[in-house]
């Protein structure tokens, strides 16, 4: 672990991708700007698959209307054995909402370290990732039951606590919980350097002996 990785990036360097490519990353710290704009970024892409089903759906409506007589809108999974064309779509569906979980626990858990709080707290996500794949592959009378809806206010509740958090401002200086894995790389480094430190005075000997 390197020590740019508890440094802050300069604003101009974060964007929407940031936290995507430190998917890995679960050490160190995410601002505010980061955390939200992958926030924002996976809220876009979930907004575009929404609107790319609702727009297949009307093109297929729209060639052959009488397709609505026998649709079942109740289970949208139904329908896939006679409308295959929904077939690579729902597969886009759910690997988009695996593919995004761990990028979302690592900037999630490193946004927690930034407040000088434990990762733990990206916990209060879990149950509206489990709820969110619930929610794809149920039927669509089960989604909207009681007991579902139920179930949603715990889960909105423990999410905005997160998020409350998620908007404190960044812990200036180390923490807790990047001093340890600082301290332990400097251990490194010093046994590096005292590794270099003997490698010399072995090329110094083997010299003297030559001479």
């Amino acid at each position: 672990m390197t020590e740019e990785e508890y440094t802050t990036p300069a604003a101009d360097e974060i964007n929407m991708l940031t936290a995507l490519k430190k998917f890995k990353q679960f050490s160190g710290r995410s601002t505010r700007k980061e955390f939200w704009l992958f926030v924002l970024f996976t809220a876009l892409v979930s907004i575009g698959l929404t609107l790319l089903n609702f727009l297949l759906m009307l093109i297929l409506f729209w060639f052959d209307p009488a397709m609505v007589d026998f649709f079942n809108f109740n289970n949208y999974f139904a329908n896939l054995s006679s409308l295959p064309l929904l077939i690579p779509f729902v597969l886009l569906s759910i690997v988009w909402r695996l593919g995004i979980l761990c990028p979302a626990a690592a900037v999630a858990i490193r946004r927690m370290h930034d407040i000088g709080k434990s990762g733990k707290f990206a916990l209060l996500l879990a149950p509206y990732a489990v709820l969110m794949l619930i929610y794809d592959l149920l039927p669509f009378s089960l989604n909207c039951s009681w007991i579902f809806w139920l179930l949603t206010i715990p889960v909105a509740i423990a999410a905005i606590v997160f998020l409350v958090l998620a908007s404190q401002k960044s812990q200036p200086g180390k923490n807790q919980y990047d001093l340890p894995e600082e301290d332990e790389e400097n251990g490194e480094d010093d046994s590096e350097d005292e590794e270099d430190g003997e490698d010399d005075s072995e090329d110094g000997q083997e010299e003297d002996t030559e001479s």
